[in-house]
């Protein structure tokens, strides 16, 4: 590993999205670290062998973590991690430092009541984007949405199309993105 290679904290890893990246980047190589952080572990996630492999590669490390509640960590654990705070999930060994951020971390549910989408998707962007903000390191945060903002027509979308949200989880993952506007140019 070379010491300029980046550095990646990957939140919301263990789900379908963030396995399967985290099995491309370590394919790929060309990494520092990977941290991988989610509230569920690996271990109950259904991870593929390959998936598991990835999990498993040098310079790879998993966090339980909940970026929902910022501050405070709950009572749960597991035996091959520990639940850890928004804050300590931005924390490498040594000197390291948080190049990339990837938050995938959102509720994928549908039926839920407002309030869950409001805590588990607008939130947690919130609470991952102010920490952000406290790492200069950071080059690039990517906030990943669902393209189900966009409505069901059987029509072609851009990233410049404007959001027609048929449901209520995607109407979060809108109000989430309006809420996010930074002042710093960097953070475009």
């Amino acid at each position: 590993m070379a010491e300029d290679n980046p550095n990646i904290l990957i939140l919301g890893g263990t789900g379908f999205i963030g396995r399967n990246l985290l099995t491309y980047l370590v394919a790929q190589g060309g990494y520092g670290s990977i941290k991988v952080v989610d509230k569920l572990p690996p271990t109950v996630a259904f991870f593929s062998e390959e998936q598991r492999a990835a999990l498993a590669s040098k310079g790879v490390k998993f966090k339980q973590g909940n970026a929902q509640s910022p501050g405070m960590a709950t009572h749960f654990s597991t035996p091959h991690s520990s639940l850890v705070s928004l804050e300590k999930i931005f924390k490498l060994k040594g000197d390291k430092k948080v190049d990339y951020v990837i938050n995938l971390a959102a509720e994928t549910k549908y039926g839920q009541p407002d309030v869950v989408y409001q805590e588990r998707i607008t939130d947690i962007a919130k609470c991952v984007i102010a920490e952000c903000k406290k790492h200069p390191s950071i080059k690039k945060i990517i906030e990943i949405s669902t393209a189900q903002v966009y409505g069901s027509e059987k029509v072609w979308f851009i990233p410049s199309s404007p959001p027609h949200p048929p449901r209520k989880l995607p109407s979060k993952e809108v109000r989430s993105s309006h809420g996010l506007r930074l002042p710093n140019k960097r953070w475009k």
